[in-house]
């Protein structure tokens, strides 16, 4: 599977994720920019500037290189999602029934690929 396809998959699963709960626009996009500044070589940075998962930008030396960086942050917001999930689950009296029922479905989702592929896990303090 080329790069490309592997980021049109995982950004299509992102959207079954974050379309299980309220989210804005700016949730939905994932991006590479090339940037060429004072006649130095150009530079390539991958953002994503969503509110369910954290703002992100980072800069790259080539094309190839930001679209291993894209895919290894897409894949870093699911271990976030998961690691949210499985807080909820631990103590699911503090969370209402919509966000059990969500948190349940991310784990089915994501969780088995996670484990799967070991993908960058992330912790999330109480």
């Amino acid at each position: 599977m080329s790069a490309k396809e592997e980021i049109l998959k995982l950004t299509k699963l992102w959207m079954e994720i974050v379309c299980l709960d309220h989210h804005k626009d700016r949730d939905c996009h994932w991006s590479i920019s090339e940037t060429w500044s004072y006649g130095d070589k150009p530079y390539w940075e991958v953002s994503h500037y969503g509110y369910v998962f954290a703002e992100r930008s980072i800069k790259c030396r080539t094309y190839e290189e930001a679209q291993e960086k894209l895919i290894a942050l897409i894949k870093e917001a699911f271990a976030y999602q998961v690691d949210w999930a499985e807080l909820v689950m631990k103590d699911p009296k503090e969370w209402d029934s919509d966000q059990i029922k969500i948190a349940e479905i991310i784990i089915k989702k994501l969780k088995p690929e996670l484990e799967k592929k070991n993908w960058k896990r992330l912790i999330l303090q109480n």
